[in-house]
């Protein structure tokens, strides 16, 4: 069994980490998935491959600095709401309903300064 020494963006791609790939698709059953080394990394590589300019991110306050990290390297626009204020994102929704191909709202699970869970509903 082949048995990764470190990281991919260190050792490079193996069978393994494609193999551990397939088996979470299949799981999910969707057509692929792709595995990050950590949560910062993800949000650097993900955010920026699903926005681009003519978008805009809306982002909660007091998000992680990765998923700040991540907004930045993006072309899109971005939007911050009050943290956990749904009427603050509503209000910031409304100003660019018009103006954007695209609107991504991002916000932590669980706040990881204050621990307290994100406000989905208003």
């Amino acid at each position: 069994m082949a048995v990764s020494g470190a990281v991919r963006t260190i050792i490079g791609n193996m069978d393994i980490h494609e193999n551990l790939e397939a088996l979470i698709a299949k799981f999910k059953g969707d057509e692929a998935a792709f595995l990050y080394q950590s949560a910062f990394n993800c949000n650097a590589g993900t955010i920026q491959a699903i926005t681009e300019a003519g978008d805009i991110i809306i982002s909660d306050e007091l998000n992680h600095a990765s998923i700040i990290d991540g907004c930045r390297l993006s072309k899109a626009s971005k939007g911050v709401y009050k943290h956990s204020d749904m009427d603050s994102l509503e209000a910031v929704l409304k100003d660019a309903r018009d103006k954007y191909k695209n609107i991504l709202i991002i916000t932590d699970g669980v706040f990881s300064m204050d621990g307290d869970i994100a406000k989905l509903l208003k």
